[in-house]
């Protein structure tokens, strides 16, 4: 069985002076991400040594959106904190806890950090694949560039975004042009400006492949030689 494991490092904590309280914020996070994804979860999201969350997962296909309901809490509240994040697929030998757990999706993912780290990207990936990772670090960490560029107006465009969203609100160019206080066309100019769409069409191809490499059919093709 193909097993999903995520570990996360808070960037450069030892330079932030309000270290403590975005801990707690994070820890909140934390919660928060795991009452949404329960069932999904092999167990709740921890943080260890302070600084590192463990999240393991029963199937891999839900490791985007995780990733990405991190990304969003964290704008959501201004906490500032940036993450670097490892991503390992693959069996594990389950425990009575996630520090206790161990097999080749956690040792994956700390390899995929630790090259993350290295290369200076915030995102890693590694499911005995080597392509197929190579080309998941590329989407996600384009995408996730492509946001970081976005000015404080686009950043207050996508803040709506996301609460209509959370809300189950239908999103609309007209309506995000009222709630912005803007016209419709300079809406549409805006986001193809964001390159929205563009950096939506990663994380869903990011999403695709995911789903493709957990495939029984993917699988059988593919033998993976180590780590």
């Amino acid at each position: 069985m193909v097993f999903g494991a995520i570990l996360a490092d808070v960037v450069r904590h030892r330079k932030l002076k309000d270290w403590p309280q975005k801990q707690e914020l994070l820890m909140t996070i934390n919660e928060k991400v795991t009452n949404r994804f329960e069932k999904y979860l092999l167990f709740p999201i921890e943080m260890t040594a302070g600084d590192r969350l463990i999240i393991l997962l029963k199937n891999p296909r839900e490791i985007n959106n995780i990733l990405l309901s991190y990304e969003e809490e964290l704008f959501l509240k201004n906490a500032k904190i940036k993450l670097r994040w490892g991503i390992g697929t693959g069996n594990l030998n389950l425990m009575e806890s996630p520090h206790t757990t161990t097999g080749e999706a956690l040792y994956r993912a700390q390899s995929a950090l630790e090259n993350a780290h290295r290369n200076r990207k915030f995102f890693g990936f590694s499911s005995g694949y080597q392509d197929t990772d190579r080309l998941l670090g590329i989407l996600k960490n384009t995408a996730y560039n492509i946001r970081e560029r976005w000015t404080s107006r686009q950043r207050e465009l996508r803040k709506i975004i996301i609460n209509l969203k959370n809300s189950d609100q239908k999103i609309s160019q007209t309506k995000l042009a009222y709630l912005m206080g803007m016209t419709q066309p300079a809406v549409s100019k805006m986001m193809k400006s964001m390159l929205f769409e563009e950096q939506e069409l990663l994380e869903n191809e990011i999403n695709l492949q995911l789903k493709y490499i957990t495939s029984e059919g993917y699988t059988l093709q593919y033998n993976p030689g180590g780590l």
